[in-house]
Order: C-alpha cells, then sequence, then structure tokens
C-alpha cells in the first residue's frame, strides 16, 4: 500500500536489457554526448600543446570519469582520453600517475573490435619538448606509440628494465627515430653495448644528423672506418629515396 509512485526510466540512467547489456535507449544516450566528448578533447589537445599541463589534467579528469555508453565509438574515446591525460600528467612530472593512465589505455584499446581501430583517434607526440610524450596529432590508435610513452614513464622513474621491456615489444619494422634513439639508450644503460650501437645505427640510417647517436657511437669505440662505411651507407639510402621522390613526381 505505498504512495511511492513508480521511478521513470530516463535517459540518463543506464537501462539495461535482459542480455545484461545498455539497450538501444542507453547507447544512444551515450553517442549524443560524443560531440561534446569531442570538442573537449580538441580543447585538451590544443592546452598540451600550448604547454598548460594544469588545466589539462583537470580537463583530463573530466573527459576520463566522463563514462558514456558502452559502444566502439565511446570505449574509442576513452582510450583516447586516457592517453591525453596521461600527457598531461607527464608534463606535470607526475610520472607514476601517468604511467597508470596510459596503460589504462592500452587495457581499454583490447575491447576495441579490430576494425573500429582505423576511426579511432588517439594523439601521437610531435611536440619538441624533450623527453615528454606529449601530443596533439590525430591519428588511428597506435599501440606502439602508448608503448613508448609508457617506456619512457619507466625510464624517468629509473625503472630501466621495465622501459626496455617495454621497448623491445615494439617490432623492429614499426620504431620510429625516436624510438630507435630511446631504446639505444636503454640498452647502453643495462651495458649491452652490442644491441646500443644496432640501434644507434638504426637512428644514423633513418636520419643521419642525429648527433645523439653519433657520440654514442664514438663513445662506445666505433672506428672511424666503420664511421665511413656507415655515413656511405647512409648517403646511398638517401640517394634512393631522393631517386623514388624525384620519380614520383614525373
Amino acid at each position: 500500500g505505498s504512495d511511492a509512485s513508480p521511478i521513470e526510466p530516463s535517459s540518463e540512467i543506464p537501462i539495461q536489457n535482459s542480455t545484461g547489456k545498455p539497450s538501444r535507449t542507453a547507447r544512444r544516450a551515450g553517442s549524443d554526448r560524443l560531440p561534446e566528448m569531442e570538442a573537449a578533447r580538441d580543447s585538451m589537445a590544443a592546452l598540451l600543446d600550448a604547454g598548460i599541463f594544469d588545466s589539462a589534467q583537470t580537463l583530463g579528469c573530466f573527459l576520463v570519469s566522463s563514462g558514456g555508453a558502452n559502444n566502439e565509438a565511446s570505449i574509442s574515446m576513452k582510450a583516447e582520453s586516457l592517453v591525453l591525460h596521461g600527457d598531461a600528467l607527464y608534463g606535470e612530472k607526475e610520472f607514476r600517475r601517468a604511467l597508470n593512465a596510459y596503460k589504462q589505455a592500452m587495457q581499454c584499446s583490447k575491447s576495441i573490435p579490430r576494425q573500429a581501430t582505423s576511426t579511432a583517434r588517439i594523439s601521437i607526440s610531435t611536440t619538441g619538448r624533450s623527453p615528454s610524450p606529449n601530443s596533439s596529432n590525430v591519428m588511428p590508435f597506435n599501440e606502439n606509440e602508448v608503448k613508448s610513452k609508457i617506456a619512457i614513464c619507466h625510464s624517468a622513474l629509473h625503472e630501466y628494465r621495465e622501459a626496455l621491456q617495454e621497448m623491445e615489444g615494439i617490432p623492429s619494422k614499426m620504431r620510429n627515430l625516436k624510438m630507435n634513439l630511446m631504446l639505444g639508450k636503454l640498452y647502453r644503460i643495462s651495458r649491452n653495448n652490442r644491441a646500443a650501437a644496432i640501434c644507434y645505427k638504426e637512428c644514423l640510417r633513418q636520419c643521419p644528423y642525429v648527433f645523439e647517436a653519433i657520440a654514442a657511437l664514438a663513445e662506445m669505440g666505433l672506428s672511424s672506418k666503420e664511421f665511413s662505411l656507415l655515413f656511405a651507407q647512409v648517403s646511398v639510402h638517401f640517394f634512393c629515396l631522393r631517386s623514388q621522390k624525384e620519380a614520383r613526381s614525373l
């Protein structure tokens, strides 16, 4: 005989069907928020580019805690928000919290179907801040880039073994210049000079002006003859690349 009226379902309350999954109403409510979340994400990327990490971190807390429907778009957005939040935390030198954010992003990305990752967008580091993994470029979720950010955090915490393990998980063919340079440094710290030399040489093949790699190879005893041979190979490599570009432009 209670006088209490039944609670009317609203779009703000997650509604589940008999399968335990969010209903269409709940999914629609979450998707309606995506434009708002994307706008906030773009603003956060701008803050990171400007080096305003404190404000970016506050906005990141909002993005990460704003749960939407459990669909592909929302999961992708959450993974992206976690990476951006990690970038902001790294900028504030909160390396442990940044590390946790990146790891959560990796875990979250595993819930995204492979076909969805082609449309998921994630920030990738391109800024000149060193060695910050802060980022603003937008491209498909790149697991290897996030792994490198995790490694950078481990390195900042002097957890070199963990950093090396993370970097070794990136296939050699997928490592960019920054990754090879970092891996070379980590191998050198672990006193694996042979592996370090391979990474530094690969850096010079990618760009002959990586003076850190040149100095490291010299300190490790690379002879002038070996340097001459290496730079001869680099010159041939760049000549071939230039020829290919000229051929395409014809």
